[in-house]
C-alpha cells in the first residue's frame, strides 16, 4: 500500500519513494491494487522466472495499451524454453497492447556483487536456440522490442569470433558486444547481447550494483523507461 500512497502518476504508472527520490516499478500482481485508466502506459518491473511462476487467472487490464517490462533472467536453458509460454501470459494480462518493450537480463535486479559465472559456451547455444517461432503470440500489430542481456564467463579464453563464425544472424556490434537479432515482424524486433570475462580476470572487475552503475569503458548500459540505466559487464 505504500506504493499506492506515494502514486506519483497514473498516466505513467510508477511510483515514488520519498525517502530515496527513487523510482520504485510495480510488478504486474500490484496492478491489481489501482484500476489504470484507459491507454495507460504502465511500467513494471517482474523477473523472467516470476512470470513463468504465475498464472495470472482472473487478471486482466484491456485498458493497458503501451507496456514495458524490464527483469532478471537467469541464462539458463530451462528458462529460454518458456519464452513463449511468458509472452503468451503478457497478452493474457495486457490483450489490447500497441507496443511492448520487455528487457531481461541476469545483471538486472541483481545481487550487489554478483558474478555471472555461466560459460561463454553455454550462453552462445542458448542465443542459437531461441527463435522466430517462439514470438508467435505477439499480434502483428503490436510494436517495441524483447531483448536479453547475458554477462557470462570466456573460461577457456576461446576465441569469440571463431565460436559464432558459424552462427546463424550472430555478430559482433559497434561496442564489442555479441549479438543476436531478428526482425519478429514490421515494428517488432528481438536482440540478445551477450559479453564475456576473461575467467581469470572477473574478479577485478568493477563490481555491478543495479541501478546505481556507473558508466565507463567496461560497462554496457541499457536505458530502463525511467531513464536509470542497467548494465553489463564486458
Amino acid at each position: 500500500m505504500d506504493k499506492i500512497r506515494n502514486l506519483i502518476s497514473l498516466e505513467n504508472v510508477t511510483f515514488q519513494d520519498n525517502s530515496n527520490k527513487k523510482q520504485d516499478k510495480l510488478n504486474i500482481l500490484d496492478l491489481s491494487l489501482i484500476r489504470p485508466p484507459p491507454k495507460t502506459h504502465v511500467v513494471v518491473q517482474m523477473n523472467f522466472s516470476d512470470i513463468v511462476a504465475q498464472n495470472f487467472d482472473n487478471i486482466c487490464y484491456p485498458q493497458v495499451e503501451n507496456l514495458d517490462i524490464v527483469g532478471n533472467f537467469e541464462c539458463s536453458f530451462e528458462n529460454s524454453k518458456y519464452v513463449s509460454s511468458v509472452i503468451e501470459k503478457v497478452f493474457k494480462v495486457f490483450p489490447n497492447l500497441k507496443t511492448l518493450k520487455a528487457s531481461f537480463g541476469n545483471l538486472i535486479n541483481a545481487p550487489t556483487f554478483y558474478r555471472p559465472d555461466t560459460p561463454c559456451t553455454i550462453i552462445l547455444e542458448i542465443m542459437e536456440s531461441v527463435n522466430r517461432e517462439m514470438f508467435a503470440f505477439i499480434p502483428e500489430s503490436v510494436k517495441g522490442f524483447f531483448g536479453f542481456q547475458c554477462a557470462g564467463v570466456n573460461n577457456g579464453n576461446q576465441n569469440i569470433n571463431e565460436l559464432i563464425a558459424e552462427k546463424d544472424g550472430f555478430r559482433i556490434n559497434e561496442d564489442g558486444y555479441i549479438e543476436k537479432s531478428f526482425i519478429i515482424h514490421d515494428g517488432m524486433e528481438f536482440t540478445f547481447l551477450a559479453a564475456f570475462n576473461e575467467a581469470e580476470d572477473s574478479e577485478d572487475d568493477a563490481s555491478i550494483e543495479g541501478d546505481d552503475s556507473d558508466a565507463d569503458d567496461h560497462v554496457m548500459e541499457t536505458d530502463d523507461e525511467d531513464g536509470q540505466a542497467e548494465a553489463m559487464v564486458h
